[in-house]
C-alpha cells in the first residue's frame, strides 16, 4: 500500500511539508475506509486529524510536538474501539477494526455469531472481555484468522473469516469450512472442537460455547 500513500502526491507538496504523521484506518471484514462513525486522535496532538481525498487520517506538525498511539473510539459504529502506534514518515499506520455483535456483515462475509459462557453448571455467567479469533487449517495445521474480536458483557461475540488469496483452507465434504475458536483469557488459551462454517455467509451458533470445556 506505501505506493498509494498520500502526503506523496505532487499536488500537495506544501501540505506534505506540514504532515507529522498518517493512518489509513479500515474495516477488517471489509477493507473499506472507515471515514465516519469513530473519533480519532492522536495522544501527544491536540488537533484532530484531516481526512485527504484518499481517506487516509492526517496529523499537522504542531511546533515540537509529539505523537503517542493513534487512538480509534469506536462510538455506534459497530467496530471495536483500538490504538495503534504510528509510523515514521514515509510511511503510514494501517488499522484494521474488528467487528462488536453490532456490526452489520456485508453480503458474502464469512463469519460466526455466538455466545461465550462460564461453564454448563449453575447460574449462566457470560464471559465478558475474551480475546477470540477463527482458526481455519490446512495441509500444514491451524492457523489464526487475522482478526481478534471481544466478547461483550453479555458474553456475545462475532468473530470474521478473511483468507487471503493465497490461503488453501480445508473444508469438508458437504462444502463447508473446518474452523474452530481460538480464546484467550487473563493469559489463558483455549481453543474449541473443529465446527463447519459456510464460507461466504454469517452463521449464528444457537448452543453458547463453554470456557469450561474449551480445550487447552
Amino acid at each position: 500500500m506505501a505506493d498509494r500513500f498520500p502526503v506523496s502526491e505532487p499536488l500537495e507538496i506544501g501540505f506534505v511539508r506540514r504532515v507529522l504523521l498518517a493512518a489509513e484506518i479500515v474495516d477488517g471484514v471489509t477493507l473499506r475506509p472507515v471515514t465516519s462513525g469513530i473519533r480519532v486522535s492522536a495522544s501527544g496532538l491536540r488537533q484532530r486529524p484531516r481526512i485527504n481525498a484518499s481517506g487516509f487520517y492526517v496529523w499537522l506538525e504542531e511546533g515540537d510536538r509529539q505523537a503517542g498511539d493513534i487512538v480509534v473510539e469506536a462510538l455506534h459504529s459497530g467496530f471495536e474501539s483500538t490504538q495503534a502506534a504510528p509510523t515514521a514518515l514515509p510511511g503510514h499506520v494501517r488499522i484494521e477494526l474488528t467487528p462488536t455483535p453490532r456490526y452489520r456483515f456485508t453480503t458474502g462475509a464469512t463469519a460466526l455469531r455466538a455466545t461465550l459462557r462460564e461453564s454448563l453448571f449453575g447460574p449462566s455467567v457470560p464471559v465478558a472481555n475474551a480475546r477470540i479469533r477463527l482458526q481455519w487449517s490446512d495441509d500444514n495445521g491451524w492457523n489464526d484468522a487475522r482478526l481478534v474480536s471481544i466478547s461483550a458483557a453479555n458474553g456475545d461475540f462475532a468473530v470474521a473469516l478473511r483468507l487471503a488469496a493465497a490461503d488453501e483452507a480445508r473444508s469438508l465434504p458437504n462444502g463447508d469450512l473446518a474452523v474452530r475458536l481460538k480464546v484467550e483469557r487473563d493469559g489463558v488459551v483455549r481453543t474449541s472442537d473443529e465446527i463447519p462454517l459456510r464460507q461466504g455467509a454469517v452463521s449464528a451458533w444457537r448452543q453458547a460455547f463453554i470456557w469450561d470445556e474449551l480445550l487447552p
